[in-house]
């Protein structure tokens, strides 16, 4: 195998992420990207979405990112964001996308809050 990667070509560019690591599918990942006619150059990652630890099972690390926002929202009586609507938007871009590409045809993406309204 390859190791892990996504790639995305667009109308106006590329973007691709990828880590060649395949016992880690959450550390090493590199971005690189390019807008239309131009050459795909690396995009740094913000040091925001880094994590701060990486653990012998990189499975750990996103699971400890979301348990720490989870106290903190507790502790400060706020919802989390992403929320589950934001969770179904994202599954439903998913479909869309398996659609798109089985059909080979564009698709319609509904705006995200008329989604939710008529779901």
């Amino acid at each position: 195998g390859r190791g892990h990667w996504v790639e995305v070509y667009g109308s106006e560019g590329t973007l691709i992420l990828g880590s060649d690591n395949q016992q880690d599918y959450v550390h090493g990942f590199r971005l690189w990207g390019s807008k239309k006619g131009q050459s795909l150059s690396e995009i740094p990652i913000p040091e925001a979405l880094e994590f701060p630890r990486i653990y012998p099972d990189g499975r750990i690390a996103p699971l400890m990112r979301v348990i720490d926002q989870w106290i903190s929202g507790i502790e400060q009586g706020k919802s989390l964001e992403p929320s589950l609507k934001q969770g179904v938007y994202s599954q439903l871009l998913m479909d869309l996308t398996h659609e798109s590409n089985e059909t080979g045809t564009w698709v319609i993406v509904p705006a995200f809050e008329g989604f939710l309204k008529a779901n």
